[in-house]
């Protein structure tokens, strides 16, 4: 039986579909975002059509962080940050950007080892591909109704738009029945 990842991999390979994700940068992704989270560039290319938007990580997925053996955590550091400081530096892949690990050392010169750091976790295909919007979201007030949002509220109607846009990039790339397939992975 075939994994989540290698049934995206097989999707974009049958729709001769390429994705490339690129780190953009550590901040707040979403309106209510009160923490730091990485941010990614993904863009997904068919033939001439192109959807490229953002992508924001978990927040358990983002940054590095020191946690000592008695699991308590220690010190945190951004992902933009470590890669200004060279603590990582980004690869590229044939499908992905992704990040090369480089061993860190503390200020002090205490050698941290891999066991003790909680490393940035890169989005992959089925992360990208898995949050995808591939139902059409009707009107507003459909919208709403689905999802407890309130039919006056400037946040919703904000969201309620990014979604449409979403769904008509996905629509411009794979067709009704490719959409089902898509909408099976996840």
């Amino acid at each position: 039986m075939e994994n989540y990842l290698e049934t995206t991999k097989n999707f974009l390979e049958k729709t001769n579909t390429t994705l490339k994700i690129e780190f953009v940068k550590s901040g707040k992704h979403f309106s209510d975002d009160k923490d730091v989270r990485d941010i990614y560039k993904f863009t997904l290319k068919r033939g001439s059509r192109i959807y490229s938007s953002e992508f924001g990580n978990s927040l358990n997925d983002s940054g590095l962080k020191i946690i000592n053996k008695g699991g308590q955590l220690l010190r945190t550091y951004n992902t933009s940050d470590m890669l200004k400081d060279g603590i990582l530096k980004i690869v590229e892949t044939k499908f992905i950007v992704a990040v090369e690990k480089f061993n860190y050392t503390n200020k002090q010169g205490y050698k941290v080892t891999q066991n003790e750091l909680s490393v940035p976790t890169f989005p992959d295909e089925y992360d990208v591909l898995a949050c995808l919007t591939k139902y059409d979201p009707y009107t507003f007030e459909n919208f709403c109704d689905g999802f407890g949002y309130d039919t006056d509220s400037r946040k919703a109607e904000k969201i309620y738009n990014e979604v449409c846009k979403e769904y008509a990039g996905v629509c411009s790339l794979w067709n009704e029945d490719e959409i089902e397939q898509l909408a099976e992975i996840n």
